[in-house]
């Protein structure tokens, strides 16, 4: 089960899985908003019980649990896309598609958000470049221009 808890003014959630105790601050002042995030996360940590979702290896179990269990590359590439034949420009065209998303709350996806997305990806096995950038969305007045993507 899934609990709100409200510090200061803004809200996490608290949630135990498998014995182990797992906290998120959800960066809201909206107790809807915080309860619907409770709520999501109930019904991944169901999906998880009975499973029917699985934690991808190598995947952040808290940020899993929290995006509901999604997982957006396969919403890019497909779920049977050989990962062995994949290249930066898959990457890329990943990046693309999810910058023109909207995160929590409506909000852009943060370049940090799509830099994590894609180091996980490259942690199960998937292109490596010694030094490579992608662009995280179409540039703005305060866009500082490609993000560099590292190795890591």
């Amino acid at each position: 089960m899934a609990t709100i808890e409200q510090r200061n003014q803004r809200f996490r959630v608290i949630f135990y899985f498998a014995g182990r105790r797992f906290t998120a601050s959800l960066a809201t002042t909206n107790r809807g908003e915080a309860d619907a995030v409770a709520g999501s996360v109930e019904r991944t940590l169901m999906l998880l019980t009975q499973g029917v979702l699985s934690v991808p290896q190598g995947a952040d179990f808290l940020a899993f649990v929290l995006s509901g269990g999604k997982q957006h590359f396969i919403t890019t590439l497909g779920a049977h896309h050989p990962i062995q034949t994949l290249e930066l420009s898959h990457l890329q065209q990943h990046i693309e598609r999810r910058a023109k998303q909207k995160g929590h709350f409506k909000r852009p996806l943060s370049p940090v958000t799509l830099r994590k997305e894609v180091a996980g990806f490259r942690a199960e096995g998937g292109p490596r470049a010694d030094y490579a950038f992608i662009r995280h969305g179409p540039a703005a007045p305060h866009d500082p221009g490609p993000v560099p993507f590292l190795p890591l």
